[in-house]
């Protein structure tokens, strides 16, 4: 999954490693409990990894980036037409707006693709909020990840 692509590789494990668990035999009640709470866990895993690769795939269509654009254009036109008497003033008013659309679009090219690029989530960020869930969950067994 690095770089926005799949790895067949990962695939194969994945799907190896399902048919391994779901081959176990258990013998006893222990073993039975044991066996059901690895599929349990094998079961979120494959949840998260289906959501992680929906995230990847997700993007803002083109479509809807074009008004976006031309709306941040027509904003900057239209403070540039503003008639303010002190032009100081107006090149710092219209300077902040500027670098706000830019920021606000930053961030949306950012979100749209969280795990690609230059600024992308890592899986250490990701492990991290696993463990933190899993802490919560159950905070009475084991002392805190990090």
């Amino acid at each position: 999954m690095n770089y926005g692509r799949l790895s067949p590789k990962s695939i194969k494990s994945f799907h190896t490693l399902y048919l391994e668990i779901e081959n176990i035999k258990p013998k006893n009640e222990y073993e039975i409990s044991i066996a059901t709470k690895i599929l349990d866990q094998v079961e979120s895993l494959s949840i998260c990894r289906g959501l992680r690769l929906t995230s990847l795939r997700s993007q803002i269509p083109g479509p809807i980036w074009l008004p976006i654009i031309f709306g941040c254009i027509f904003t900057l036109i239209l403070a540039a037409m503003l008639e303010i008497e002190n032009m100081s003033l107006h090149l710092i008013i219209s300077f902040f707006l500027g670098a706000s659309i830019s920021m606000f679009l930053f961030i949306l090219v950012q979100l749209d693709q969280p795990f690609t690029g230059q600024f992308r989530l890592h899986p250490v960020e990701l492990e991290q909020i696993f463990l933190f869930e899993n802490w919560n969950k159950t905070s009475s067994q084991y002392s805190p990840p990090i």
